[in-house]
């Protein structure tokens, strides 16, 4: 994917969301740079187990003009960890509730890390964990980013109370509370 302009984050971000549609569940964590790689815009891809590809950003110094992202995957392993059975899934019955959590964290954080914690202390209400947006700027600090998310929690068997998905909402603010994280609430 290819950038003329901006820092690369939306490219990144869009072949990481890319990733995450033909694994579900797949991590990024980051990782020392190969000599084509930008030093600063490396990772690995995990999925069940299993380092099964890069996420990279081409090295500024192959002469390449603007930003150019790239995934590279190893589909055999792809294909041969993908044991999920395709079936037909009903529509829900019940519906849903969702909401937004800006989670201010340092600006070399791995979004996926913010992530992690968020489905962890969500538990089991949690349908859909979605990045939303990464912001930079005033008022924040120069080291620090916001991330944001968009939760969507429910049930299978019911409707969500207001006081169930406060509930939820409240347990994801105090785990990353607790972790060390500022949220703009």
């Amino acid at each position: 994917m290819y950038e003329r302009e901006g820092d690369g984050n939306a490219s990144l971000f869009e072949l990481k969301r890319l990733a995450e549609c033909l694994m579900p569940g797949c991590q990024v964590r980051p990782a020392e740079a190969r000599p084509f790689e930008h030093p600063e815009r490396a990772a690995v891809l995990t999925w069940r187990g299993a380092d099964i590809g890069r996420l990279f950003e081409m090295h500024p110094m192959l002469g390449v003009e603007g930003r150019a992202a790239v995934v590279d995957l190893d589909l055999a392993e792809v294909q041969r960890l993908d044991t999920r059975e395709r079936r037909y899934q009903p529509l829900r019955r019940f519906p849903t509730s969702a909401f937004d959590l800006s989670v201010v964290a340092d600006l070399r954080q791995p979004a996926g890390e913010i992530e992690r914690r968020l489905v962890a202390a969500a538990g089991d209400g949690l349908v859909e964990i979605e990045f939303v947006r990464q912001y930079t700027g005033a008022p924040l600090p120069e080291d620090r980013k916001s991330v944001s998310y968009r939760l969507t929690v429910g049930a299978s068997d019911r409707t969500l109370s207001s006081d169930e998905v406060s509930a939820i909402r409240n347990r994801a603010i105090e785990a990353l509370r607790a972790a060390g994280y500022e949220l703009r609430v």
